[in-house]
């Protein structure tokens, strides 16, 4: 534990403002910060700190404080622990109340184990000791709006989903009849694909360019096949969306579905691919359609994560025995997404196995909760993990990744499932 600071939020230390590129869409707001302390040549120290990122806000008391929330929404309070009448503690408590996404940051020279426990409790963002540093006290701050920011921009997009969501069922025969004209463009598609790639060939001799018309024709053909496969799932009774809907669907299409996606994709022609659906077949429970995203997320990043030449292996076999996954260990790069998963009934689980370099570590943490890319050397920012984060929770689904620097990853997928008589699983 650092002697200067006890860290208690678990977001990742993100620059905000001019510092570096927002990866959300950045706000043009400032962000307003209210300093309550006693001691009024501190605050006035602090106003000058913050300014001119935020807009700052000073309080002499708690009770002085909760009299001017009406003035407009707090993103970020720093708190002395210690003031007279209502103490940091309790200010925070009502505080909360009011707002409990509000971001607070405690200052106190009691730099106690319960005083850490009590802020825990309260959610509080960070816990500062006197005497602090200044630089350190504005990082927090910077970091606890940044976190703010991110709540809000959260709750948007899960309000937007839902209503998204209410829209689905209407859209819903419109989305058929698109999906049956688009399903027949599948295999023409992949034809075309692999006749470019020849032609390439055919045009440089011995090597494929990493450009030109023709690879750029390609990467155009992958991603209309892209959309032709999942059309063709539509075709195939589902629906689009993120578990709103729930169909039986057989798997062995949805493995040559995906198959065919990983194939067009760049990586998927520099190396060794191998996907192998149930055997006997088994019926999913869920949306298909959600599931081939799922799955061609998590194939698309283990091929981008892969040097060339180095297999890339996609199994499932069928569960029938009840399933207790291990509990995260962030540190240790196991992730387990559960939050929907019900252990105790049938699954298909699905291995995507890699030998590449492994996600850094200084994205374990992170992976699911945030867009973040693996790739090094990218200033990009990929959304695909986020999207299998609620696909996965929409749909009863549990991931359980484990990932090894230099080694390699494992994703495991597990899906609900129907168990057929003639079946015979490999018991997991």
């Amino acid at each position: 534990m650092n002697s200067q600071t006890i860290l208690l939020g678990e977001e990742p230390r993100i620059p905000f403002g001019d510092e570096s590129p927002d990866p959300l869409r950045r706000s043009t707001r400032r962000p307003v910060v209210l300093v309550v302390d006693d001691d009024e040549p501190l605050r006035e120290a602090l106003r000058l700190i913050f300014d001119p990122l935020f807009e700052v806000r000073l309080a002499g008391s708690g009770a002085e404080a909760l009299s001017g929330l009406q003035r407009g929404v707090i993103d970020v309070a720093v708190v002395d622990l210690r003031m007279p009448g209502m103490t940091g503690i309790e200010f925070i408590e009502r505080l909360k109340a009011l707002d409990s996404e509000v971001q607070t940051i405690i200052l106190s020279g009691q730099n106690t184990f319960e005083m850490a426990r009590k802020a825990v409790r309260l959610g509080v963002y960070d816990f500062l000791p006197k005497p602090f540093e200044l630089q350190l006290l504005r990082s927090a701050v910077q970091q606890a709006a940044r976190r703010r920011e991110w709540l809000r921009f959260e709750r948007k997009r899960e309000s937007a989903l839902r209503q998204a969501a209410l829209k689905g069922d209407a859209a819903m025969h419109e989305r058929n009849l698109l999906a049956s004209t688009n399903a027949e463009l599948a295999d023409l598609l992949t034809a075309l694909s692999g006749g470019l790639e020849a032609l390439q060939t055919d045009m440089i001799p011995g090597a494929a360019a990493e450009s030109g018309p023709a690879r750029d024709w390609q990467r155009q053909v992958s991603g209309l096949l892209e959309q032709a496969a999942l059309s063709r799932r539509l075709a195939r009774g589902s629906s689009i969306g993120s578990g709103g809907v729930t169909s039986e669907a057989d798997a062995a299409p949805l493995f040559e579905d995906l198959r065919r996606l990983l194939r067009a994709h760049e990586g998927g022609r520099r190396h060794p691919l191998v996907v192998r659906p149930p055997s006997p077949s088994v019926r999913l429970l869920v949306d298909p359609v959600a599931v081939l995203r799922i799955l061609s997320n998590l194939g698309r990043n283990a091929l981008e994560a892969t040097p060339d030449l180095q297999p890339i292996t996609i199994e499932s076999w069928l569960s029938t025995t009840a399933t207790a996954l291990p509990e995260s260990r962030p540190d240790d790069g196991c992730i387990v997404l559960r939050d929907t998963f019900d252990g105790s009934t049938p699954h298909l689980v699905v291995e995507v196995r890699d030998t590449g370099r492994g996600v850094a570590p200084a994205l374990w943490r992170h992976l699911f909760v945030h867009p973040v890319t693996t790739k090094t050397g990218q200033g990009d920012v990929g959304l695909g993990l986020s999207v299998v984060r609620e696909l996965v929770h929409a749909n009863r689904c549990a991931v359980h990744l484990n990932t090894h620097a230099g080694v390699g990853t494992s994703v495991y997928l597990w899906i609900p499932a129907a168990v057929d008589a003639a079946a015979s699983p490999r018991l997991g």
